[in-house]
């Protein structure tokens, strides 16, 4: 028996877990604000101010719209991840798989030399699309920000998705027997 499968039992086949962990990762690497800038100036976002790629850092490049763009762009890529393989599965331990890919594929995109941002926002569109397992999982970094008197918060999102996997991984199983078939979507699928 492999890892794969004492982890995702032997119903769910490897090729889905990798597909998924790769899907979410990919999507992850389009990183919003690194070609938000590189469009409209031609420049590398690394490069300028706190050299980051995420929503803040636009925002002092780009102003206000930047910001906005870069914000909503990291939020709905988390928020697909995490939405859509929750909608296609129905299993809460894919979706934490989709959950951890994604973050970790804003924060260490290959593409840019594993250096992206912190996460924040793809993070928030993770909890948000999760809503009742992950919550829990938001408050992680809080904490974590107290814990860092240097203010370096770059690992906090790691550890608020993971802190989001961990609640949306011991959720109980999510049903959608009673349910009308048209009115199942990743939105309103209960305990």
């Amino acid at each position: 028996m492999t890892w794969i499968q004492q982890i995702f039992g032997q119903s769910v086949p490897t090729s889905h877990v990798t597909s998924i962990f790769l899907g979410g990762y990919i999507l992850g690497c389009l990183t919003t604000g690194y070609y938000l800038v590189r469009f409209r100036l031609g420049l590398d976002i690394r490069t300028m101010e706190s050299g980051s790629v995420g929503a803040r850092n636009v925002g002092r490049v780009l102003g206000m719209p930047g910001f906005v763009i870069t914000l909503l762009g990291d939020f709905a890529k988390g928020l697909l991840a995490a939405g859509m393989t929750r909608y296609f599965t129905h299993d809460d331990r894919l979706t934490g798989l989709a959950m951890l890919a994604v973050v970790m594929g804003h924060i260490w995109p290959l593409q840019l030399g594993l250096r992206g941002g912190k996460g924040v926002a793809t993070s928030l569109g993770v909890c948000f699309s999760a809503a009742g397992g992950c919550f829990h999982g938001c408050g992680a970094v809080e904490i974590n920000r107290d814990v860092h008197p240097r203010g370096d918060d770059s690992d906090c999102a790691l550890e608020e998705s993971a802190g989001g996997i961990l609640g949306a991984c011991h959720a109980p199983p999510r049903s959608t027997q009673n349910r009308p078939v048209n009115q199942v979507t990743p939105w309103n699928v209960h305990h």
